[in-house]
């Protein structure tokens, strides 16, 4: 039994139980945009995503909503008080719960079959790339995001990348080889306080990513392999660059 046909036979085993909808259902609306072909595809992918709080956690749910099987989620972080104003996974009653397990159970309530794994460690510590199609770079450090970048290109799987500042965004797709991290964040430490970080921006960066995730694991044409997409929402400019 293949991974696509075991998740449809494990949600049709919860919809017989009452527990979800009809398995047939959940992901229609994805169709034709991804055909059922492509959709078995994604409920046989596996995805980790580093860094699950603005960014990570928005890209989380909607990887979850599209249907890709299997969600690594890294983060040893817990969510606070600051975090309310841009984190999907941020609410009152999941303040000081860590981060990649809040939206473990997150996805779990959206998406039951999908298997989630929550860890807890730093990304520069933990085997977290091991059976992953692509990496997603929700990280918020430089040295962080250049060690992702190595794991990545000796593991040979794309990371996709995303940033924001303020009203601005940059988002696109870093292959094995390709040395951008490195003049991007090769001088770049720790900031020494909180930055500034809107929603918008937040959640159209996680949108561009997700959407590169779900391209790379479909095999579809994807520009920003070669480019990358610079957002400014204060002067509604996107430009590649």
């Amino acid at each position: 039994m293949t991974a696509a046909e075991f998740w449809w036979s494990s949600q049709k085993n919860m919809a017989t139980a009452g527990d979800t909808p009809d398995p047939e259902h959940i992901f229609r609306r994805n169709q034709p945009a991804i055909s059922r072909a492509e959709q078995d595809r994604l409920a046989e992918s596996s995805v980790v995503i580093c860094g699950c709080g603005g960014l990570g956690g928005s890209v989380i749910e909607q990887l979850a909503r599209i249907g890709v099987g299997r969600l690594r989620m890294v983060d040893p972080d817990d969510f606070a008080t600051s975090n309310l104003n841009r984190q999907t996974g941020a609410l009152l009653e999941t303040l000081a719960g860590n981060k990649a397990t809040v939206m473990a159970g997150r996805v779990a309530a959206i998406h039951p079959a999908c298997r989630t794994e929550p860890v807890t460690g730093d990304v520069r510590d933990t085997d977290c790339l091991r059976d992953m199609n692509v990496a997603v770079d929700c990280l918020d450090n430089g040295p962080s995001r250049l060690e992702l970048a190595r794991q990545c290109a000796q593991a040979g799987i794309p990371l996709v990348h995303g940033a924001v500042h303020g009203w601005y965004g940059l988002a696109g797709v870093l292959l094995p080889g390709d040395d951008r991290y490195e003049k991007i964040y090769g001088r770049q430490t720790r900031a020494d306080g909180p930055v500034s970080v809107l929603a918008p921006a937040v959640f159209a960066i996680a949108a561009i990513q997700a959407a590169l995730v779900i391209k790379l694991l479909l095999g579809r044409p994807c520009r920003l392999e070669s480019q990358w997409l610079h957002i400014d929402l204060l002067e509604d400019e996107f430009t590649c660059l």
